[in-house]
């Protein structure tokens, strides 16, 4: 007679290797508009089955593949944040630092050049 042994199968858990900007730059404006891609592999080609997350905040998983994601980042700020991702509720196995840019002041003005010590004047960034 032939005896069936039960066996447990699991897939292998994604695995986050890189990431782009569609900006070609390594940090994105805290405003951004930009689609971040992501390299790896066992991510699965149904973008429905697939979750992303930058610093605890969704980006919308537009494409997949077993080795790409694309998502359209979320506005933020901050570094040393998190990119997550998770396929068919496995997590990944791994996940990459992301950064936006510091913030950064183009122009000031103040009215006068001058004013009282107390404060109480208006600064306009």
């Amino acid at each position: 007679t032939t005896r069936l042994v039960p066996q447990s199968f699991s897939y292998a858990r994604p695995q986050l290797q890189g990431f782009s900007l569609s900006t070609g730059e390594s940090q994105a404006d805290t405003d951004t508009t930009a689609i971040l891609t992501v390299t790896g592999q066992n991510f699965g080609a149904d973008p429905s089955k697939v979750s992303m997350t930058v610093g605890n905040r969704n980006c919308p998983v537009l494409t997949a593949n077993h080795n790409t994601l694309t998502c359209d980042l979320p506005q933020g700020a901050g570094s040393s944040l998190s990119i997550v991702i998770t396929v068919d509720s496995q997590p990944g196995s791994n996940s990459l630092a992301f950064a936006y840019k510091r913030p950064s002041i183009d122009g000031a003005s103040s009215g006068p050049l001058s004013g009282p010590t107390v404060g109480g004047g208006t600064l306009t960034l």
